[in-house]
């Protein structure tokens, strides 16, 4: 609830003060990291894929977006796309890797539904 007696921001260069008047600022929406956008979409088309696919070939595809991810992060140049920029480069990308190396054994020995 507003109160009677404050007195509205105003465009002015600074604040004043005597009104304590704030100038206003334009906010923009903050935009989402374009890397963010592409894990995501490499998610929703491995959840495509298990649906149509399979769950072993959606594992294999999930193994195969780990490891894109890993080599994303051991080449691109400092800080690194924001989705993958978690610890230090060596970390991460031998966390991918690693992941992306157990998920695709699972993959290869799940056995198929038939």
């Amino acid at each position: 609830m507003s109160d009677p007696g404050a007195v509205p921001p105003t465009a002015a260069s600074s604040p004043s003060p005597a009104t304590g008047a704030v100038p206003l600022v334009a906010r923009r929406r903050p935009r989402l990291p374009r890397s963010v956008l592409l894990v995501v979409l490499g998610i929703a088309l491995v959840v495509v894929g298990a649906l149509v696919l399979g769950t072993r070939a959606a594992a294999g595809l999930l193994a195969l977006q780990l490891l894109v991810c890993a080599v994303v992060r051991a080449v691109r140049p400092a800080p690194g796309p924001n989705a993958l920029a978690v610890r230090s480069r060596a970390l991460d990308v031998l966390t991918l890797a690693a992941f992306a190396l157990v998920l695709g054994v699972l993959a290869a020995i799940v056995p198929s539904a038939r």
